[in-house]
């Protein structure tokens, strides 16, 4: 169970809570941001079913479930 937390110059946060750390090439985790960039993305790619690929879930406002 580890986290990720990354703070911006521009005062953003993105927290990652990995729910299953892969061995080479994948991960689970829900992912909170703040970050306008992100959110744009993501909400972005969940939308175009063709291009998310990687599963993203919004779950709540500024909380993700991704899958690499």
């Amino acid at each position: 169970n580890d986290i990720s937390i990354e703070k911006t110059e521009q005062q953003t946060l993105t927290v990652e809570f990995f729910i299953n750390r892969g061995f080479l090439d994948h991960y689970s985790a829900f992912l909170y941001t703040d970050d306008p960039g992100t959110i744009q993305t993501f909400d972005k790619e969940i939308m175009d079913t063709i291009h998310n690929t990687h599963r993203k879930q919004k779950l709540e406002e500024n909380w993700y479930r991704v899958s690499y």
